[in-house]
């Protein structure tokens, strides 16, 4: 029996360093939050075995004053890399994807493209 305890968290840890797709889950805000333009980009995700499921909320871009556009995300949890793709429905019609991978335990970093440009995107957990 005390092997057993003994390797148990052996076995957690080893599913975790493997990429187990928990880490995805929660909140999430865009790095840049903060910036003095008063962008931002924030996001919920949940995981289940069927795919990444949430919702997210863009502020003011490049200091354009705009209202809030929220988004649905939907996307998958992959071995290798990217570790995940992400799609964001906006409800203004913007598409974004955002394939990237996770910095565990509290950070994404990836690609975001939309509108046929593609730049760098990195979120820390909330």
């Amino acid at each position: 029996m005390r092997p057993t305890v003994l390797l148990y968290p052996v076995a957690l840890a080893a599913l975790t360093s493997c990429g187990e797709p928990c880490s995805l889950a929660g909140s999430w805000g865009w790095t840049l939050n903060a910036n003095p333009s008063g962008s931002s980009l924030n996001m919920h995700l949940t995981y289940t075995r069927l795919g990444i499921t949430g919702t997210a909320i863009a502020g003011p871009i490049g200091g354009v004053p705009r209202a809030p556009d929220s988004a649905t995300v939907s996307g998958v949890y992959q071995r290798g890399s990217p570790a995940f793709v992400l799609t964001f429905n906006y409800r203004s019609g913007t598409v974004v994807t955002y394939a990237g991978d996770i910095a565990c335990p509290n950070m994404l970093q990836g690609t975001a493209t939309s509108g046929g440009q593609s730049y760098p995107l990195a979120f820390n957990r909330q």
